[in-house]
């Protein structure tokens, strides 16, 4: 069997080679590479070429002696917006491959979330530059049922795939494995495509539609309806759909070019020589574009483009026609003079934390996972319950909800017992306060149909529009926007109608404060403005609010991002006390350092003592039975915890001493004893 390997994505000049199908998948598909970067890797290719040395480039292709197919779109992300929900799998694939030879092995992006992985099926004999896109169609629709989860540019003649590989962290989770059985017969396959067999009148009728191709010596046959073009192709039809819908020229250029950048990663088409490509990438970009201006086939193309296509950067787009609940028809267009706002009198700007977060209007509060946001959100969720201040600004009293699709009800109890003792007050005071608690549950609040790309509100969205109608909150969190929000997170169009029909609609019905928490990208980490997404996340918000561990001031920062009602770039600095967030200040921190001290050894002692009565571990405050300064000092000692004998007595005295200790009879083993119990659990 022919094929071709490559040293690396940066050679365009490969080394032919001929083995027997068992010696290849030996040689190239069962060793996985542990690499860090996977541009490192060796290329193999089924292209057979017509010189020699092999040079990249689909017009040099002889003939293929394979077919790899890439299932790496499983997460829904780049410029194929059709990829499904759920990734596929070997499993998945093996009832339709029975009886077939073929191999399969995980790629160096793969994990155990997103299983990214490469089917490879051998031929029974090399096939034709012609002959490829019938055999390709027919596997692709046929077999592999057009599975949304392939990458579409597996369909280059002259496509390289890297062997298998995987990261230091990955390499106990990479796979591989060869099934024996019959090689594919592509006569076969022609001949059941030639005489229209079994075919869809669909596509028996779009035989001779829609069709660009490279220029071959020989005759094609034009793929089935579902058969995926190639990146050039299918670039052309959405930079035609781009036009057509009258986007800017400079918008085409930037978003195709950056859209590329984002599917191909080390190989993207406007820096790929073999592809044509001789200058800048961005010169290539501008180039591409200006040409299927010019191009007879784009305006073919785009008669019959498939609506379907990703907009990349929607421009003009039609407005969502559904109404929200208490939304009225558009009213006709009316226009007044500045001259008519004299006698006006315009409404007080409100807050729901001073000049941080406005009433009537959603916030965007980000931090990375593990940095204490939603910790921080709940403890200001308590102090507007009480109307007390939160780190210095005053908020608003009244009602708190908050919608928590991470945290279960222990989670939440566990965090609110500690931001009670914070602030010293009572949680069974606390009935202005609602969690709804749904963890591993489906909490998207819109989604988007595919065809019209129409948002819809969802049942629970309903549920919880009907919840705020009748508690009437002044606040209401939603964390997170990754488990609420059913659109893509780069559509421009999603992003801004999630905001403004799913959440600002209920903050402006009910005159209340949105808050809505999300995770930034890693560049947003990086350059300490959290952004992550589309530009619509930040610009469809009022405000927004980041929240990062600064290493240089030793604590925790949170930001005031943007302010569409007041000066931004005010910061909080606040730091963890082993109970909540304080407020963090440098200067005092030496003379605080003690109390902090004090509340973490308070909550240990209390942490032991509750453990000592689940394990029947009787303590006593008698200095010659089992002592509790003693027995815990045991345990600390244990735990490698600093704490002396001295301070747990003390600890334990003043705790009893306020009735937060009691003395409880109960028998152990074969006697009665004492014990302590915490009343507080």
């Amino acid at each position: 069997m022919k094929y071709t390997t490559f040293k690396s994505v940066r050679n365009s000049t490969g080394v032919s080679a001929d083995k027997p199908w068992p010696e290849f998948v030996k040689k190239h598909l069962m060793d996985h590479q542990v690499i860090t970067d996977k541009s490192n890797g060796q290329l193999y290719s089924g292209a057979v070429y017509h010189m020699d040395p092999p040079k990249r480039g689909d017009a040099n292709v002889e003939s293929m002696s394979m077919m790899v197919v890439d299932y790496d779109n499983s997460q829904g992300i780049g410029i194929d917006a059709k990829c499904a929900g759920l990734p596929t799998l070997p499993e998945d694939v093996e009832p339709e491959l029975a009886g077939l030879t073929y191999a399969f092995h995980s790629t160096h992006s793969h994990t155990v979330d997103w299983p990214r992985w490469r089917l490879v099926i051998p031929f029974n004999r090399e096939i034709t530059r012609g002959e490829w896109r019938v055999v390709f169609a027919y596997i692709y629709d046929r077999i592999l049922g057009a599975d949304e989860n392939i990458d579409i540019s597996c369909k280059d003649l002259s496509r390289a795939y890297w062997g298998p590989a995987c990261t230091e962290a990955t390499q106990t989770v990479a796979f591989s494995a060869y099934e024996d059985g019959e090689l594919l017969d592509v006569d076969e396959i022609l001949d059941d495509m030639g005489a229209g067999a079994s075919l869809s009148p669909d596509f028996v009728a779009g035989m001779a539609e829609n069709v660009i191709s490279l220029p071959t010596a020989t005759p094609e046959i034009p793929p089935a309806p579902n058969a995926p073009a190639g990146r050039n192709d299918y670039l052309k039809q959405i930079v035609a759909a781009m036009l057509e819908r009258n986007e800017p020229l400079e918008e085409i250029v930037c978003q195709v070019y950056q859209a590329d950048v984002d599917k191909h990663g080390a190989q993207p088409l406007f820096t790929d020589v073999a592809e044509g490509m001789r200058g800048s990438a961005p010169i290539n970009a501008l180039s591409f574009v200006t040409n299927v201006i010019r191009s007879i086939d784009s305006m073919r193309t785009r008669a019959a483009i498939d609506p379907q296509l990703p907009q990349f950067r929607p421009v003009n787009a039609v407005p969502n026609t559904e109404l929200m609940p208490g939304q009225k028809e558009n009213e006709p267009l009316k226009v007044f003079t500045a001259a008519s706002l004299h006698d006006r009198k315009p409404k007080k700007m409100e807050w729901l934390m001073d000049g941080w977060m406005p009433m009537g209007q959603t916030t965007a509060f980000y931090g990375d996972g593990g940095v204490g946001k939603t910790m921080v959100i709940q403890q200001l969720m308590t102090c507007v319950s009480t109307g007390s201040s939160f780190m210095g600004k005053a908020t608003r009293k009244g009602r708190v909800m908050g919608l928590f699709c991470e945290d279960d009800v222990d989670q939440l109890a566990r965090r609110q017992r500690d931001i009670n003792t914070l602030y010293g007050s009572d949680l069974r005071a606390q009935e202005n306060i609602y969690f709804f608690s749904r963890p591993a549950q489906d909490n998207v609040l819109m989604e988007f149909d595919k065809n019209s790309n129409k948002g819809r509100l969802t049942e629970i969205w309903h549920q919880l529009r009907a919840e705020v109608k009748r508690i009437r909150p002044v606040m209401l969190v939603i964390d997170t926007a990754a488990d609420t929000f059913g659109g893509i997170e780069i559509d421009r169009q999603h992003v801004r109608r999630y905001i403004q029909s799913a959440l600002t609609s209920i903050a402006q019905e009910f005159d209340l404060s949105v808050v809505v928490l999300a995770h930034p990208s890693a560049a947003g980490l990086a350059n300490k403005t959290g952004s992550g997404g589309s530009t619509a996340w930040h610009n469809s918000v009022r405000c927004r609010i980041f929240m990062y561990k600064d290493e240089d001031k030793g604590c925790c920062t949170i930001k005031l991002v943007k302010n569409n009602y007041g000066p931004a770039g005010e910061e909080i600095d606040v730091y963890h006390n082993s109970l909540a967030f304080i407020p963090w200040n440098p200067k005092e921190m030496n003379g605080f350092s003690a109390q902090l001290k004090e509340q973490e050894n308070e909550k240990w002692v209390i942490e032991k003592i509750d453990e000592c009565w689940e394990k029947k571990i009787n303590i006593s405050f008698h200095p010659r039975a089992n002592f509790v300064a003693r027995q815990l000092l045991r345990m600390a000692k244990i735990d490698r915890y600093s704490i002396t004998k001295m301070e747990i007595e003390k600890i334990t005295h003043d705790l009893h001493k306020k009735g937060a200790l009691q003395i409880e009879e109960r028998g152990h083993g074969k006697s009665n004893g004492s014990t302590i119990r915490n009343l507080g659990r």
